[in-house]
């Protein structure tokens, strides 16, 4: 339950976000489908496990052998390093695209930065997968040429 309730709350700040950017305008018919598959589900699903789901959930299981998280101390200090541990996860792969090299680099982390303390903070990863999701999907609706939040498009 608290996974999709931090999905809910999550979805709506990034929607937001998306929607203060321009609009463009975007695919029709079953080409805005397809689009929608591909950036709201395919692409988003691997996004979120790759950026989000597996490095808390790497970093959460590491330290968690070692008793770490066992007191509520503990529990913060692994949160901090896994939500550490995203972040980098999240610059390393965003570095590769020219678009976030310099000042744009912000944007993915302050977004995916959110989403795994979500997932942090909920214990569930849902709240990285949905939460993604609405993102991705409101860029395709608001418009891929305009919205940073979306695959590179050359």
């Amino acid at each position: 339950m608290w996974g999709v309730v931090g999905a809910l709350l999550l979805s709506v700040f990034l929607a937001k976000k998306v929607l203060s950017q321009p609009a463009s305008p975007r695919s029709q018919g079953l080409p805005l489908l397809l689009d929608l598959g591909w950036s709201g589900v395919v692409y988003d699903v691997a996004d979120a496990l790759v950026l989000s789901v597996i490095p808390v959930l790497a970093t959460w299981a590491a330290f968690s052998h070692l008793g770490w998280t066992a007191s509520w101390p503990g529990k913060i200090a692994v949160g901090a390093i896994a939500l550490l541990t995203s972040l980098l996860v999240t610059t390393l792969y965003h570095f590769g695209f020219a678009e976030y090299q310099g000042a744009q680099m912000k944007a993915p982390l302050v977004g995916n930065g959110i989403m795994s303390l979500g997932y942090l903070l909920s214990a569930n990863p849902l709240t990285a997968l949905i939460s993604h999701a609405v993102m991705h999907m409101t860029a395709v609706l608001h418009g891929a040429a305009t919205t940073v939040q979306l695959p590179p498009h050359y």
